[in-house]
């Protein structure tokens, strides 16, 4: 037996022997709160290796066909049966020894995500003290039973596999907390047991055909309608058993559009729960509120003791939202008072000495002389060169407002009238003009055209169109625009078209384009403009409801079908849009503007904290 002193010094000589094993590593390895992230280029071997002084083995994105055999041999020193055939193979250098078992700590976390893994062996359960096993991402179709050895198993994310059912033992897990089974093939838990999975307080069961499966339009139905009944009601029982439950997640399970539970008692139906996600399902909001009670659905997101609910037809509105409500509604309940009824109050007398000098001031005054009458340009058309910036090229017209029925009378429009004069073509510096401004000019909502100009649109040949030929920038915002746009020429020939239709054959150079404010509702005609290299489009404070023409063009960037766009900035404010398609992120926009749309998801905090960029990265995640 070795004396105290040679043990100790065996001991260091290991110690040393470690350190040296250390300094020769090309680089340590990446870790975020205690876990490795597989973004290094370790062998698979190093990895399982280190994980004898971590507990931790995370071996993601790695291409793993199967469970790396080393992972058993190193941590427990065992080969399971299934496996004898590949540690066989392995050559000896591979079989390089680790920290002695009595050294090692037991393996806590492990991370198999994003791999081909078609089955666990059932060896899997030697690891008992494992309390976080991420499988997502492989192509399991089934988990061995042994995975129910797991007591201390905390969190459990088997989601993007192609499981069809789940172990009976499952429900047994005593401590089990974290659950994820989305995107699975599973229709039936099986849960039968009175008090399944004790501690679970989140469950992910998304994109799971766990609702009666869909009939053909001419198919009888081969069940009874209790039949029906009983099935669509299973799952609600079954989740209803849960009663720690805080975080319920179903979407695209094919839920039926009337839940039915049990239990009579809707305030025990789930008490811990504070978010239920039912949206892309036949069931709608009106069946959660039969299913919860409208009393305990939260009317914003975060209140306290209730249930926010993501349902189809719900609209989940902040805090801030429904104060401002209460503060119209209050307002709007005070009683009005009219102009009449009010007295005007009389100014106070001017003392006699300033009342003087007010007097004299007046016969002093000189009037401000009148503005010069309109010039007439070499072909007999008005002169716009009071509002031309010949430094930046670029033309501005005054706005030219309705005048008000009430209030103050409104200033008398100066210059021609017409939302686009036909003046603006005839200008000498027409051919040089880089931006024109045309905002709020709405008292005759027309273009008027040269007669060639006007032929052309008429044909749709932008080619034919040689005026304003420099022209990059084009504001409409505030003029009142339709879908339909009035076009007449000089010889009064009056025509009506699609108003992106009518703008990519007036304007084919145009880059920018601001619509804002106006009452559009169609995209009819923005599609080739989109393709022909618009970079900046503002549609701020019209009528759409969806992003159809957007969600297009997105698609055929990612199919390949278009090789690249410039659009890079979109603005789509103040509109009724009520969803956002997460294909969306996959445009190479560098300013996005959402605000005062009716959809909630995503919400606004999103792009509130990371701006454009976090917004489109939210929604690219969820590319499909």
């Amino acid at each position: 037996m070795a004396s105290i002193r040679e043990q100790i010094a065996l001991k260091r000589a290991e110690a040393a022997k470690r350190a040296q094993q250390q300094k020769q590593q090309p680089h340590s390895p990446i870790a975020v709160d205690g876990v490795e992230l597989a973004l290094d280029s370790r062998p698979v071997d190093d990895v399982i290796r280190r994980g004898q002084q971590t507990g931790q083995v995370n071996l993601t994105a790695r291409q793993l066909t199967a469970v790396p055999v080393y992972l058993f041999e190193c941590h427990l020193g065992i080969i399971p049966d299934s496996m004898q055939a590949e540690a066989a193979a392995r050559s000896s250098s591979a079989k390089s020894n680790g920290t002695p078992l009595y050294h090692a700590r037991d393996l806590t976390i492990l991370k198999l995500a994003n791999n081909e893994i078609p089955s666990i062996p059932p060896e899997i359960s030697l690891f008992g003290a494992i309390t976080v096993l991420d499988l997502h991402g492989n192509l399991l179709e089934a988990l061995p039973n042994a995975i129910c050895d797991l007591t201390d198993l905390v969190n459990l994310d088997i989601s993007q596999n192609r499981l069809r059912s789940l172990p009976h033992a499952l429900v047994n897990l005593p401590v089990l907390a974290i659950l994820n089974l989305a995107h699975n093939e599973i229709a039936d838990l099986g849960w039968t047991a009175a008090k399944p999975l004790p501690r679970l307080h989140t469950l992910n069961l998304s994109h799971n055909p766990l609702g009666p499966p869909p009939r053909k339009p001419n198919q009888r139905p081969t069940r009874t309608v209790d039949e029906q009944t009983n099935q669509s009601a299973n799952i609600w029982d079954i989740v209803n058993r849960l009663p720690l439950l805080r975080e319920l997640r179903m979407r695209a399970c094919n839920l039926d559009p009337s839940p039915v539970v049990s239990s009579q008692d809707r305030s025990r139906f789930l008490p811990s729960l504070t978010l239920l996600d039912v949206e892309e399902n036949p069931l709608e909001f009106a069946g959660v509120q039969t299913l919860l009670g409208e009393g305990r659905i939260a009317a914003f997101e975060g209140e306290p003791n209730r249930v926010n609910v993501l349902a189809a037809g719900r609209i989940v509105k902040e805090k801030w939202e429904l104060e401002a409500e209460r503060r119209v509604r209050r307002v709007g309940s005070r009683p009005s008072m009219r102009a009449e009824d009010i007295e005007p109050a009389t100014p106070p007398p001017m003392p006699a000495e300033l009342a003087a000098l007010a007097k004299a001031a007046d016969k002093l005054a000189i009037s401000d002389p009148p503005p010069p009458p309109y010039e007439a340009s070499a072909s007999g058309s008005t002169s716009l060169a009071k509002w031309h910036d010949a430094v930046h090229g670029a033309l501005n017209l005054p706005q030219c407002l309705p005048a008000r029925t009430r209030g103050p009378p409104t200033a008398k429009a100066e210059g021609p009238q017409q939302t686009l004069p036909v003046e603006v073509f005839y200008q000498a510096f027409s051919t040089n003009l880089k931006t024109l401004t045309l905002s709020n000019r709405r008292i005759d909502r027309s273009f008027v055209l040269p007669d060639a100009l006007f032929a052309a649109v008429k044909a749709g040949n932008a080619a034919a169109n040689t005026f304003l030929p420099r022209l990059e920038e084009l504001s409409l915002d505030g003029c009142g625009l339709s879908d339909n746009l009035t076009l007449s020429s000089e010889s009064g020939t009056s025509e009506t078209g699609r108003v992106f239709v009518a703008l990519g054959t007036l304007f084919p150079t145009v880059t920018t384009l601001d619509l804002s404010y106006n009452q559009l509702t169609s995209y009819d005609g923005l599609a080739p403009i989109l393709r022909r290299g618009l970079k900046t489009l503002r549609v701020r404070g019209n009528q759409y409801q969806h992003v159809d023409v957007f969600v297009d063009l997105a698609q055929e960037l990612r199919s390949g079908s278009l090789a690249a766009t410039q659009l890079t900035e979109l603005d789509v404010r103040e509109n009724n849009i009520d969803k956002l398609p997460p294909i969306l992120g996959a445009l190479p926009l560098t300013g996005f503007f959402v605000d005062g749309n009716v959809f909630r998801v995503p919400q606004r905090r999103v792009w509130e904290r990371e701006g454009t960029q976090g917004l489109l990265k939210w929604l690219k995640e969820r590319i499909v």
